[in-house]
This record gives C-alpha cells, sequence and structure tokens, in this order.
C-alpha cells in the first residue's frame, strides 16, 4: 500500500501527532487532501523528507514566517518572508526539506500528478504533468486562499462532515491548479485542432477583460482572424469548455476572490463578477461548487 505525503506521514515529517487531515480521491482513485500543521512551539528542527513521492506540496501561510529555509536535493535556497494568506509550491521529486525556527500554521495540499493527469485527460487538455510558478516564492494566490480557508473552517467546525462540499472544493482547488499553473501552459497545437497558443492567450485575455459586460464571440475570433465557428470548435479542443462555459468558470472565480470582502454584498459580487443578477449568481455558483455562496462565505470565516 502507498504511502502518501498528507496526514499523518505528513504530520510526522514536521513532529506533529495526528494533524486534522480531509481527503477525497478522484475517478481512478488518486488522492487528493489537505492537511493542517501547527506548532507553537519555539523551534522543531527540519522537516524530514518523504522521498518516493510523484506530487505537490502546496502551503497555504496561515501565520507569517519571517525567516526560513528551503533545501531542494540537499541545495539550501533563500526563501523570503511569507505573509498571511501566502502560497508556496514544492515539488516532492525534489525531496523538500523546511527549516523553520519558530512557531508555524499552515494548511498543505498534496496533490499528485497522477490526479492532475487525469484530470487534463478528462478536459482534453495536452498533458499537464507538472506545475509552473516561481520556486521557493511565496506568491499570493486569493483563490487557493480561499478554499484553503473553507476547507479549515470544514475541519474545525465539530459537526459531521459534508462530505460533498470537501470534495467539491478539493476538486474546485485541481481545477485551479490546472487552468492557472499547467493546464494552459502547452495547449494542444493547432496541427493538432485546437487553437494555436497565442491565439488561446489572446482569446483568454480579452474574455477575462471583458466579465462584466461581456464581449461577443465574433469579436474574440476576428482578434484571432478567424470564423466564430473555428474559434469556438478550437478552443473547446484546447480547453476542454465551450467559450461561454469558460467564462462563467471565471466569474466564478472572481466572485471567490471579491467575497474576501465581508462588506461587500452579494448582489455587488454578483455584478461585478459579470453574472446578471443575485439570482442568476446564487443558481450558477450552486450548480458549479455545490453550495450557494452565503454558504461558502460563511464557511470562510475566520
Amino acid at each position: 500500500m502507498s504511502v502518501f505525503a498528507y496526514g499523518q506521514r505528513l504530520g510526522q515529517s514536521f513532529n506533529i501527532d495526528d494533524p486534522p487531515t480531509l481527503v477525497t480521491r478522484t475517478s481512478r482513485d488518486f488522492p487528493l487532501a489537505v492537511t493542517e500543521l501547527r506548532s507553537d512551539k519555539p523551534a522543531t528542527g527540519p522537516s524530514a523528507p518523504i522521498r518516493g513521492q510523484e506530487g505537490y506540496w502546496i502551503f497555504v501561510h496561515l501565520r507569517a514566517l519571517d525567516a526560513y529555509e528551503v533545501r531542494l536535493n540537499g541545495q539550501s535556497l533563500p526563501v523570503r518572508s511569507a505573509g498571511v494568506g501566502h502560497t508556496s509550491f514544492y515539488d516532492l521529486k525534489q525531496d523538500p526539506v523546511i527549516y523553520i525556527d519558530g512557531p508555524f500554521h499552515f494548511l498543505n495540499f498534496y496533490i499528485s500528478r497522477d490526479a492532475l493527469v487525469e484530470f487534463a485527460e478528462i478536459l482534453d487538455v495536452s498533458a499537464v504533468n507538472d506545475l509552473a510558478w516561481e520556486c521557493c516564492e511565496p506568491i499570493e494566490d486569493p483563490i487557493i486562499f480561499q478554499i484553503g480557508k473553507c476547507l479549515l473552517h470544514a475541519m474545525n467546525a465539530g459537526m459531521p462532515m459534508n462530505k460533498m462540499f470537501v470534495d467539491h472544493l478539493l476538486f474546485a482547488l485541481l481545477g485551479h491548479l490546472v487552468m492557472k499553473y499547467g493546464g494552459f501552459k502547452a495547449p494542444y497545437s493547432h496541427a493538432h485542432g485546437g487553437l494555436p497558443s497565442w491565439m488561446l492567450r489572446k482569446s483568454m485575455q480579452l474574455m477575462r477583460e471583458n466579465l462584466v459586460g461581456g464581449i461577443a464571440l465574433v469579436d474574440v475570433a476576428n482578434e484571432c482572424g478567424i470564423s466564430v465557428s473555428c474559434f469556438v470548435r478550437l478552443f473547446k479542443k484546447s480547453t476542454g469548455f465551450s467559450p461561454h462555459q469558460w467564462l462563467v468558470l471565471q466569474r466564478i472565480e472572481k466572485s471567490i476572490e471579491l467575497m474576501r470582502d465581508r462588506k461587500a454584498s452579494l448582489t455587488h459580487i454578483a455584478i461585478a463578477s459579470g453574472f446578471s443578477d443575485q439570482s442568476h449568481f446564487t443558481r450558477t455558483f450552486t450548480r458549479k461548487m455545490g453550495v450557494s455562496p452565503s454558504v461558502w462565505r460563511s464557511s470562510c470565516d475566520d
């Protein structure tokens, strides 16, 4: 039986007993997991490497970290300080070892390469074996942060677990990772039936810039120099989504980001994300995410 780099095994690496963990599995039984790692000790020493893993650790910092050291393949690398909400990526092929001289609080997502490959096949996009990011540089990704906060709330709610809610969140994370850090980095070439990479980048940029007002497909197709029917067919071949489906996903991601502002009403968020009204926003969000926007927001409360 395989021992994966999450849960109790991950806790052992950081000298933490039985850390809270949530796990779901893809249709091919590949795990997606999130583990809470927390220590108030002045020093815990280096993490123990977990060798032979094919996947990623994605750390969401829930406590600011002024100084720490990372070693990849035995080589020490400088790491700048990380604030609350920052995210750090580590490729487990590089046997990451993390030295933290003081208290820490993380959420650790474990994402296997097999899960990325499977998800890319489902979407009919080019193979996604790797994620691309700036090595050892903590980044700001509000989508990962908000998903993490919702899962943290689910871990510590003190009530029976809503498995559907957890599954939706972990699969939403997987989709976000593929779309932002891997899935569209190397789409199918035109020769294989998809859009050339420059057309895909251009069309996505245009649609993102027009989330609220929208943009006619004919205008996007004209920017690419092809017909509307050809654009729609090739866009779906490259991404696995129709242009409209992809745009809806971008609007949902935008709404998740805007829901960080507790003072913003759902009506304002709906309009600012490109939905026609709050009712349309609620129906679409619930259909895609499995819970309503209000439930999502309350589940992310600190």
